[in-house]
């Protein structure tokens, strides 16, 4: 799947999105899948390398989660009004928050969240989808916004899960070495 993988590189139709969104969900999804509760929760090389697949989760989740405020589709929570030096001490807040939860907490943000992106994307007119805001200095379409917000590195845009990938498929690989 990742080898035939195209990214995107500038604003996508909400199809292109969605495609690409449902895409890189599957493919996280099915890695995961096979592991138990217990493995999904062991540290491992991910993030800093204290980080599990149920810490990966939840930072997925909560990328999703601002893309769903930008939207308009969520209201804002105390935690989102909080402003952070950069990207790496809002996931560290985010870390904390999201380990205070249960496994079965997490991965039912995670799916719904997820879900709830996708339909709000297919719900909104191309107009709202192209509309201009505020982002950093400047203006730029929201669907752009959300592409940069949910970026896959060399994956492009809308593709955070497979920026994740190959630390994702290391940490199965540690996870299965000690089962």
């Amino acid at each position: 799947m990742v080898k035939d993988f195209t990214p995107m590189w500038k604003t996508p139709t909400r199809s292109q999105a969605i495609d690409v969104l449902r895409t890189c969900r599957a493919w996280t999804d099915g890695i995961v899948r096979d592991l138990s509760p217990h493995e999904r929760s062991l540290a491992t090389p991910l993030g800093d390398g204290t980080w599990s697949v149920k810490d990966l989760l939840g930072h997925l989740a909560t990328h999703e989660h601002r893309a769903l405020i930008t939207i308009g589709a969520r209201q804002p929570g105390s935690d989102d009004e909080l402003v952070f030096a950069d990207v790496h001490a809002l996931n560290a807040h985010h870390l904390r928050e999201k380990r205070a939860q249960t496994l079965d907490e997490v991965e039912a943000d995670y799916a719904a969240t997820r879900t709830a992106l996708v339909a709000a994307i297919d719900e909104m007119s191309d107009e709202r989808w192209l509309e201009k805001i505020e982002y950093g200095r400047g203006r730029s379409a929201l669907g752009l916004v959300l592409g940069k917000m949910l970026n896959g590195d060399k994956y492009g845009y809308f593709a955070h899960d497979l920026a994740h990938r190959r630390g994702l498929e290391q940490a199965v690989e540690v996870v299965r070495a000690r089962s």
